[in-house]
């Protein structure tokens, strides 16, 4: 009976193996690309979100797009799928205007991406890269910033143009890992549990470096400078 039922798993495994099929690689040329595209590198997808938005998207878990240079724009992700990777293609600069998702991604990944807002003036409250009651989550490689060089800004412009928050990620088992922060009000907000904040490097800020709200958390190897010194910040000065 119990080589029976040991068979019948391995055979259920095989049958769900070949019926989701292996990992594929999909690509998002917001330049080049299309609507009309079959998400291949020959004959990529627009941007981003058609990738993400299309109830037809042949993506499952467990795929990566990768993302060619170009402006993206913002980025909703809505998903039930599990274990994505979105990422920039071999020597490509894929940029972002803005990133949000959840609630309920499990197993994402983010790696390589630019997420930054526009040099102009912004709304109040303007977060660059949110996440919100996600699982498993791990964020790598990522510059999160304004577009513009805040080593040159003066009180004016950190007071107009400088976003709320760089990264805000609220879940478990999370991972930030080597990205690049800078010209932020806040650049770092975790929250939630089993989460590590590794070897970032975090520049040209007027309020917090790094901020927590969690339990089992590991902070190691951040580099953080150039604290903006603006009189007016009525936060954390």
């Amino acid at each position: 009976m119990l080589r029976a039922i040991q068979k019948a798993v391995v055979f259920l495994l095989i049958v769900s193996t070949a019926a989701n099929g292996p990992a594929a690689d999909w690509y998002c040329d917001p330049v080049n690309g299309s609507s009309k595209g079959d998400g291949t590198a020959a004959n990529p997808w627009g941007a981003l979100q058609s990738a993400l938005g299309n109830a037809k998207s042949p993506l499952r878990s467990g795929d990566t797009i990768r993302l060619m240079s170009g402006d993206h724009g913002a980025v909703r992700i809505s998903s039930t799928l599990s274990s994505v990777t979105i990422e920039a293609a071999d020597r490509q600069k894929p940029t972002l205007s803005q990133l949000s998702g959840g609630p309920g991604l499990k197993n994402w990944t983010f790696r390589n991406l630019t997420v930054q807002t526009p040099d102009a003036v912004l709304p109040d409250w303007t977060i660059v890269f949110r996440l919100t009651d996600v699982e498993g989550v791990t964020v790598e490689g990522c510059s999160i910033r304004t577009a513009a060089d805040p080593a040159t800004w003066g009180d004016a412009e950190w007071q107009k143009r400088c976003p709320f928050y760089g990264l805000w990620l609220r879940g478990t088992d999370l991972t930030v890992s080597k990205c690049y922060l800078t010209g932020l009000e806040n650049c770092v907000y975790v929250e939630g549990s089993r989460i590590g904040v590794l070897n970032n490097t975090i520049e040209y800020f007027i309020n917090d470096g790094i901020e927590y709200t969690a339990s089992d958390l590991r902070i190691a190897g951040n580099r953080i400078t150039d604290l903006y010194d603006l009189k007016s910040n009525k936060f954390h000065h």
